[in-house]
């Protein structure tokens, strides 16, 4: 009687090793498949993404944008030069300095407006290149190759029938009201 048991135990434990290799296997590589493709999705750069609302954002920017803030550069410019000439009495306690000081705020105001379609491009290269770094690493560290799953299988293989335990009354009384949380929620969407 004793052998008939530990045969049907040794078919169940080989049963059971096979199933969760199987599962094991199929996971890894689903998950080293997937990452690999959201990689190459989420790095790519907005023009490859969708060409032509990259450029219908581009031209917005140089003809709609760029111009408007154009203007109101502008204007905030011509009025600083207003308030500094006024400030300083007409130019009667005249000091090159400000001027100098004007100009430079000019400058870097021209130049962060004409290039900040080339500044915001220059962000997604950058997240572009970290997505594409991580993905490298992601996939080497969750690759699995054979010499661990046959680790795993060995570990499984090797370890001895558990002791059962009886559940007290608090535990039976939550996996009850889980198991009809769990019916009500397929009977709900089976509905819809």
């Amino acid at each position: 009687m004793g052998g008939i048991l530990q045969q049907i135990e040794d078919w169940l434990k080989e049963m059971l090793v096979s199933g969760i290799m199987y599962n094991l296997t199929n996971t890894f590589d689903s998950v080293n498949t997937q990452v690999g493709a959201i990689a190459s999705t989420v790095g790519e750069t907005p023009a490859n993404f969708l060409p032509g609302v990259y450029s219908l954002i581009r031209n917005l920017s140089e003809n709609l944008i760029m111009p408007i803030a154009g203007i109101i550069l502008t204007f905030i410019a011509c009025y600083e030069l207003i308030q500094l000439v006024i400030s300083h009495n007409n130019l009667a306690n005249f000091e090159t300095w400000i001027f100098w000081k004007w100009i430079f705020k000019t400058f870097v105001a021209v130049t962060l407006i004409t290039n900040t379609f080339n500044i915001t491009m220059a962000i997604f290269d950058v997240a572009q290149w970290v997505v594409q770094q991580s993905s490298g690493i992601i996939t080497g560290t969750t690759a699995i190759d054979a010499t661990t799953l046959a680790t795993m299988q060995s570990t499984l293989e090797a370890m001895e029938e558990g002791t059962v335990e009886t559940p007290s009354r608090a535990d039976a009384l939550m996996m009850y009201r889980m198991m009809q949380d769990i019916v009500l929620w397929i009977y709900q969407t089976k509905e819809v």
